[in-house]
């Protein structure tokens, strides 16, 4: 999808892993997202999302769904999109894959835009703008610390959430 002069968006909802073609191997899936690339360039991306070793030849009939999210999440990674909207990416992974995740995704999307929308704290509070809506208004903006400074609707709910853990 293009948009407006020398924007490329790519966008990932739960719906984006129907896409996923269930007779390709991940690598498959990966090397169809960057074809110019080399082998070595496509398994460093398999490893960086946590397909290492024979686990890049697993099936995509055969993943998981928080497995698939990765899939999809490398591929938007792996094109010249300089704008991503990622619509709660991680809502099938679990805490370790999330954060495995988003150590190298930092890194791989720091020449882009990405609007990340979550209900988990855990995948926003690393954002440098969070945005909090309620009601399809702007009612808070600021990065975590600040939020939570502020105790407002985002400190109310980051405590909810939090306490579930302690």
């Amino acid at each position: 999808c293009v948009a407006g002069s020398n924007v490329s968006i790519g966008y990932f909802s739960q719906h984006a892993m129907d896409i996923l073609r269930p007779e390709q191997t991940v690598q498959e899936v990966i090397q169809n997202a960057m074809p110019t690339s080399g082998l070595g360039v496509i398994r460093n991306l398999c490893g960086a999302f946590l397909f290492r070793g024979d686990a890049v030849e697993k099936r995509v009939a055969n993943l998981s769904g928080g497995e698939k999210s990765r899939v999809v999440i490398a591929t938007l990674l792996a094109r010249p999109l300089n704008l991503l909207v990622l619509d709660e990416p991680t809502a099938a992974m679990d805490a370790q894959a999330e954060a495995t995740i988003f150590e190298h995704f930092s890194a791989m999307s720091s020449q882009r835009i990405v609007i990340l929308i979550s209900h988990r704290f855990s995948t926003v509070r690393m954002a440098e703008q969070i945005v909090v809506i309620q009601d399809g208004r702007i009612i808070e903006h600021g990065n975590h610390a600040q939020l939570l400074a502020q105790a407002g609707h985002y400190a109310h709910l980051f405590a909810l959430q939090a306490k579930g853990y302690l």
